[in-house]
């Protein structure tokens, strides 16, 4: 298989400079230990300047709809600055993920209004796929859809892991039907309970959604949900691993600017031999995770046959890249790194949740083996 690589222009560039910008301006680490004692661990504000100056919300959402119908490229670069910025946003929750559902689903008639206020930044929408059994394979969901109308039906069972559910306006949840896995649309909250779940990081909240006969609608055809969310899957784990790179590469630079300047012994502790070699150790991680994200949104954009390999290469290599590091970042700052005060912890708190998000780094190793047909 020929590697795809990928290089963004200069109109890209330019976005993640401004996105990269804002998050400074708007989103320092103070704001974002703020964020994260927020019940729903959405920044408000800066989602709407984010949606309303910058306009990420509707990237990937096509003009008519009122967003801007470019490719994927546009939010990576987007999803690599909120990284690095740990920014409180839905938008890989809803501009990303949910988004990309809808728009794979291509039941514009059912989705289209929704698809419209996403664009906007108005409404915000997340995924709700995976269950208590934290299966993420397609077979494994079992939550129950009972037809109650030509399109309209009851949706009653459990989905836990749901990103930024308490902030979302709109849940898109897969459920079963006779005939298989179908993708439904919930804006009601009668019949739905939102419970935050305890996680280490709070900058990406989770939420249990239990349904108890909650009103829904179909989007898309009854059973074809089989037929375009493994695609979906696949942007998402390389949207984790995009917002990894951002992460590990901001710890990098908090290392190398940390041993450049703090002094033991009359000189930098970056001239020692141990620190040297695990800021090292730390680029080569984080160009690894760096190389295999950039892989894998080269497929996403101009190669579809080529994402399911270089995705679960990606979010594999990522998992395992942001863990490391953000572990020598804490150790290269010594005691200080030890401390909530300093943002070392931070990192560390989103580079495990970034490695469990959809599935482990040894669950993506062996279903890239299963792709390559090992």
């Amino acid at each position: 298989m020929q590697q795809v690589s990928m290089v963004f222009e200069s109109e890209q560039e330019q976005l993640r400079d401004v996105v990269k910008d804002l998050v400074r301006v708007a989103s320092p680490t103070s704001r974002v230990r703020e964020v994260a004692e927020f019940e729903t661990g959405h920044d408000a504000e800066l989602w709407r300047r984010l949606a309303r100056d910058v306009g990420v919300a509707g990237l990937v959402i096509p003009e008519h709809l009122g967003g801007s119908g470019v490719s994927f490229a546009e939010q990576a670069v987007v999803l690599e600055s909120l990284g690095a910025g740990l920014a409180g946003s839905a938008f890989l929750s809803s501009a990303v993920i949910a988004t990309h559902a809808l728009l794979a689903a291509d039941d514009e008639a059912t989705s289209g209004p929704l698809l419209e206020a996403l664009a906007s930044g108005e409404r915000l929408a997340t995924l709700a796929y995976v269950e208590p059994t934290c299966s993420w394979h397609l077979d494994d969901v079992s939550m129950s859809a009972r037809a109650d109308g030509p399109t309209t039906y009851r949706l009653t069972g459990t989905k836990a892991f749901v990103l930024n559910g308490a902030s979302a306006d709109s849940l898109i949840v897969v459920a079963r039907t006779d005939e298989g896995p179908t993708l439904f649309l919930l804006d009601e909250t009668d019949r739905v309970a939102r419970t935050p779940m305890t996680v280490l990081d709070a900058t990406w909240p989770m939420d249990t959604v239990t349904f108890d006969g909650a009103a829904a609608t179909r989007v898309g055809a009854a059973g074809a949900a089989a037929d375009f969310l493994a695609p979906v899957l696949d942007i998402a784990r390389t949207a984790v691993a995009l917002d990894a790179v951002g992460g590990v590469q901001q710890c990098l630079d908090m290392s190398v600017e940390h041993a450049r300047t703090r002094e033991q012994f009359g000189r930098p502790i970056g001239s020692f031999q141990a620190v040297k070699h695990a800021c090292a150790d730390m680029l080569i991680h984080t160009e690894t995770a760096r190389s295999t994200a950039y892989d894998a949104t080269a497929a996403a954009v101009r190669d579809l046959a080529a994402l399911p390999v270089a995705a679960a290469a990606a979010k594999a290599a990522s998992a395992d890249s942001y863990r490391d590091v953000a572990a020598e970042t804490v150790q290269v700052h010594g005691g200080i790194g030890f401390t909530w005060e300093h943002d070392a912890h931070l990192y560390f708190r989103r580079a495990q949740s970034s490695a469990l998000f959809l599935g482990t780094a040894d669950a993506h190793r062996a279903l890239l083996a299963d792709r390559l047909a090992f």
